[in-house]
Formats: structure tokens, C-alpha cells, sequence
């Protein structure tokens, strides 16, 4: 029996951390072992208890033992620079990877992404949000351009178009599929993957035709009658995984509502005509109830935990509950409360606070305890600092990735002589859980998602060592506009020419680019917009790049970068020469 398998169990690995710092975003991704039984896990295992950690080590009929506990809390192993940088470049080696191995699951007949090519007729839902939110969670989207058309706009296609993957008339197909609406499987899996693509709402327009907004509707309302409920209890009628796909889906309204006065776009930046009636309200009720059921079983499966009740605990409704709990509880950050009865204010006791920074943590050392040495797990932004004592746990999950990859060779054309049959290779991942061991695209949608993310998460470790090592300024991605109101404007050239000032042209090339960070996919390149300050012909000479000291050249770098909630390092001559570089 194959040891480990890839099911579409959860977001564990990287997203807290993105989603607590304003960085990152899910991933979607957990390595399982097959299912055992109670009664055979529990015999397989002997509880070690002490005050200070509760190690579960596992042992099975065969010729060696696995022990659990490897990323303990108390003793983490300290990855250096060198180390972590190491781990990224073998992450950026599998991302560039991912437009070709995705790519190959694409059916044109069909605008999806098949579980295998050539298995069905008809659209694939499952499989092709997954590929979309692989493409979509990549820092850098323009890696998929040659093969995937990311343009969402109306816009008539050209020649070299046609032949690449068109993401706007996937969409559009996966929104007109026959789903049911009573598969909250799909549903919230399906609105959450639009919401996230389409966020400039190019397809989910006032234009849309009224089929579509019929569709999204329906996606809405499912989604937000299938809240959970109070007085179900513990014994809520969906799954934790289920939950968080909700949750998923509704924080991704609640955090693309903009403040408009237009009447034709209503919550969550859509149409109104696409929204059902009360949504707004609905789906913080939801998002309440959401934080409440999540954070009651996170607490309970700790509690069973540290109990040694190993019969009850169940790592796969830890991870869920844990996701669930932090994206809710950070989407309703900030909010006073529910007002009951209209006029009377919150209710008090009802407003929902940050997450539980010990809670989480706690939540995180668990999960990497129940992990196997092999990276796996038994089946059953806290910030990126905590993950830190976990990326030796992360460093045997990528090497699992590395040593699991598939190829199977898709057979189209067969020679009527030799009866030798011809194909393209199809790369990815399996799944062990099933008998057919080929390579999927749901699984390996899921594998690019978590090492594009997981990658995210070491990325922003190596940026806190260096603003650490050099003294840097971190703004923690909030704008604070005292500095750049105080820096003086200045023409740049002869006043007698009606020049531009200086604030004029940083808004334009730096500020208004990059005011959408997180967008990956539309966000122009870093290099072209350093340039354009560093080394353009325009502020050259204003910004005295190759003057002497004390001509504002930090100056004007610092107020830039408060004024855009960005981080800031000086890295003068001095500390290269001294490495010897």
C-alpha cells in the first residue's frame, strides 16, 4: 500500500501566514496517508506525556517505525539564509514548471481542465477552478502568459491569442455548467474561484446577461444558507472542510465590497441585479456563526489532544477549523457587533476580534507534530515568523512533492501499420486514493498551489532577515501618509516649460502601479518601475543617484515607501565591500 496520498483536504501549510499579513493567500494541500481504523491507530501508537510537549509516536506491522514529532516547538531547528534560500529556488523550479504541467490537462473542445484529457465530453468544475486558482496563486502570473491568455476584458482576440488558454471564456463556461446548487462541494468552491479572478469584476459586470447573474445569485444564496447553524451544535450538518470552503467564498465578498456611491454595483463589488436580497447582512451573520463553530472545535480538538484522547482527535478537523477560524475571525475584525433590534446598537458580546495569536500557534505546533518523517499526515499570516520552527516540516513535505511527480504518455495517433501508438507526455500527480495511478489535475493543481504558496511564505522569512541584518524599516503594508506630505514637491526641469513635480511623476510610475500589490496577475514588473526612478532620465538628476550624501536621495525613498506601506533598507557601498564583494 502506497504510504501517502493527495487529497483536497485543506489550506494548512502557507496561508495563515499570508492571510494574518496581508501577503498571501491559501494553499491547498495536504499530503495524507490511507485511512486506518481507530482501533489499529491506537495500537500502533504510545502516548508520551510531559509538561512541556505531548509527542505521539507511530509505529507500523512493517520493518521500521515513523516517529511524529520532528518540528517541536521547544527545540526548533534553525534554518539559516543559506538554507531557506536553498528551499526556495528548489519551489521556484517546480513553479516554473507549472504553465507546462497544467497546461496539459486543458481540453479546448470543452474551455476546462479535465481530471485526465480525453475522460470526459463536458466540463470539468472541480478540476478547473483548482487550475485556475494554481495560475492565479503564482507571485508572478506573467510566467503563464505564453500559454494562458489572463485578460479578462471584452477585447477582440488576435492571432497569437487564439492558441493559448482564454481564462474569460473559462469563466464564463464554468458559471453556465450544470452545477447543482445543492452540491456545497462545488458551489462555494465555484464562487470563491471567480470572486478571486475576476476582481476588477470584468466578467461579473452591470453587463453580464441575465443567465449569468441568474447563476451567480444562486451561488450566493447556497452559500450563505448553508452557514452553520447554533443550535446544530457540534453536530453541524456540513464537514469542516466544507465550512471553510463557505467561509472561503464569503470572505471573498465581504473584503472586495468597495466604498462606491454607484447603485448599480452593490456588496461584494457586483451587480445588483446578481445579489440576492439582504446579502450583505446574510453573509456577516454567516461569517459570525463561521468564527463561533470554528473556534469552539479548534479548541476542542487541542483539548483532545492534550488529553491523549487520540480516539476523538482528528488532525484533518484541527486544520480546518484552524483556516476557518482565522479567515473569519479576520474578515470580521473591527466590526461592533450585530445590532438584534433596530436602534438599539451591538449587541453586546457579539463583536468578532482578531484571532487568538497563542491559539493559533498552539493550533500550528499540533499539525506539524502529527506529521510523519516521510512529510505526510494521517488521513483522519499568524505571521510568517511562526512558521519558522516548521520548515524543517515543510522541507520534507517539498521533497515528497519532488520525489512523487508522474508522467504518463496520452496516446493520439496510432500507426494502422505497426500498431504502434504515439502521444504527447501528461506530468503531474496522483492520487493513491484512487486505483487509476495517473497523473490528475485536480491533485496537481493542488501541489502548485501549495509550493507557489509555501514559497510565498519563505519568501517573506528572507525578507525579514534581511531588513533584520541591515537595520530595515518594516510598515507592515499600511500607508502612512505623514512623511510623504511633508516631503517637499519640486518642479522637475525649467518652470518656464510647465515641467511635472516630483510627486506628480512618482504617483504615476510607482503609486498608482502598485496600489493594487496583492494583484500578482496586473501589477506591472518590479524591475520596470524601479527603473523608471533609479535610472530614468527624468528624475536622475533630481534625485542625485550619483551625488554626494545629504541630497535626499533616502529621503525621498523613505517618504515613498511610508507613503505605500512598503518596507525600507538602506544598502550603502559599505556593506558589500565588507563581504568582499
Amino acid at each position: 500500500m502506497m504510504r501517502a496520498s493527495i487529497t483536497i483536504l485543506g489550506s494548512i501549510l502557507c496561508g495563515i501566514a499570508l492571510n494574518c499579513c496581508h501577503s498571501a493567500a491559501f494553499t491547498h494541500l495536504l499530503i495524507t496517508r490511507p485511512t486506518i481504523t481507530q482501533q489499529q491507530r491506537w495500537s500502533q501508537e504510545k502516548i508520551i506525556v510531559s509538561s512541556s510537549l505531548h509527542e505521539s509516536r507511530r509505529s507500523n506491522n512493517h520493518n521500521h517505525a515513523i516517529t511524529t514529532p520532528s518540528s517541536s516547538m521547544d527545540h526548533p531547528r534553525y534554518y539559516s539564509f543559506d538554507e531557506m534560500k536553498s528551499m526556495e529556488s528548489r519551489l521556484d523550479h517546480l513553479q516554473r514548471e507549472a504553465p507546462n504541467l497544467l497546461c496539459g490537462f486543458y481540453e479546448k473542445h470543452s474551455k476546462s481542465f479535465s481530471v485526465t484529457p480525453g475522460s470526459v465530453t463536458s466540463i470539468s468544475v472541480t478540476s478547473t477552478c483548482f487550475a485556475l486558482q494554481a495560475i492565479y496563486s503564482t507571485p508572478d502570473c506573467s510566467i503563464f502568459s505564453p500559454v494562458v491568455d489572463l485578460n479578462l476584458k471584452q477585447l477582440q482576440q488576435t492571432k497569437n491569442q487564439d492558441d493559448r488558454v482564454p481564462v474569460r471564456s473559462i469563466v464564463k463556461a464554468l458559471l453556465r455548467a450544470n452545477w447543482r446548487k445543492d452540491d456545497m462541494f462545488q458551489v462555494p468552491l465555484l464562487l470563491y474561484t471567480i470572486l478571486k479572478i475576476d476582481g476588477e469584476r470584468d466578467v461579473l459586470s452591470k453587463d453580464m446577461d441575465e443567465e449569468l447573474s441568474h447563476k451567480v445569485k444562486e451561488l450566493i444564496t447556497a452559500t450563505i444558507n448553508s452557514r452553520p447553524k447554533r443550535r446544530s451544535g457540534i453536530n453541524q450538518y456540513y464537514s469542516d472542510y466544507i465550512q471553510y470552503l463557505i467561509t472561503n467564498a464569503l470572505t471573498s465578498l465581504v473584503e472586495s465590497t468597495p466604498q462606491t456611491n454607484d447603485d448599480e454595483v452593490g456588496f461584494g463589488s457586483l451587480p445588483v441585479s446578481a445579489l440576492p436580497e439582504g446579502a450583505a447582512s446574510a453573509t456577516l451573520l454567516a461569517l459570525t456563526r463561521c468564527v463561533e463553530t470554528s473556534y469552539n472545535e479548534l479548541c476542542r480538538q487541542l483539548a483532545f489532544r492534550t488529553a491523549g484522547d487520540r480516539a476523538n482527535f482528528d488532525v484533518t478537523r484541527l486544520v480546518y477549523s484552524l483556516l476557518t477560524y482565522v479567515k473569519s475571525s479576520n474578515a470580521m475584525a473591527g466590526t461592533a457587533g450585530r445590532e438584534v433590534t433596530r436602534g438599539t446598537g451591538p449587541e453586546p458580546g457579539t463583536a468578532v476580534g482578531l484571532p487568538n495569536r497563542r491559539l493559533v500557534k498552539a493550533a500550528l505546533a499540533a499539525f506539524f507534530d502529527e506529521q510523519y518523517l516521510d512529510g505526510t499526515w494521517d488521513k483522519g499570516q499568524p505571521p510568517a515568523e511562526d512558521f519558522r520552527p516548521h520548515l524543517e516540516g515543510l522541507q520534507r513535505l517539498l521533497t515528497w512533492i519532488e520525489q512523487h511527480q508522474t508522467v504518463e504518455f496520452i496516446s493520439d495517433y496510432c500507426d494502422p501499420e505497426t500498431n504502434q501508438c504515439y502521444g504527447k507526455p501528461l506530468r503531474g500527480w496522483a492520487s493513491p486514493h484512487l486505483s487509476m495511478q495517473s497523473p490528475l489535475a485536480w491533485s496537481t493543481a493542488q501541489v502548485l498551489s501549495c509550493t507557489m504558496r509555501m514559497r510565498k511564505s519563505l519568501q517573506r522569512l528572507l525578507h525579514m532577515d534581511v531588513l533584520e541584518e541591515f537595520g530595515g524599516i518594516t510598515n507592515k503594508g499600511v500607508p502612512n501618509l505623514a512623511s510623504w506630505d511633508r516631503l517637499l514637491d519640486t518642479d522637475l526641469g525649467d518652470p518656464k516649460n510647465n515641467p511635472r513635480t516630483l510627486k506628480d511623476v512618482l504617483d504615476e510610475r510607482m503609486i498608482q502601479p502598485f496600489q493594487n500589490f496583492d494583484d500578482s496577475c496586473t501589477v506591472p514588473k518590479f524591475g520596470a518601475a524601479y527603473s523608471s526612478i533609479l535610472f530614468g532620465h527624468t528624475l536622475t538628476s533630481l534625485l542625485h543617484f550619483d551625488r554626494p550624501p545629504g541630497t535626499a536621495k533616502s529621503t525621498i525613498c523613505e517618504a515613498l515607501a511610508e507613503r505605500m506601506g512598503w518596507d525600507f533598507v538602506v544598502i550603502d557601498t559599505a556593506s558589500f565591500l565588507a563581504d568582499g564583494l
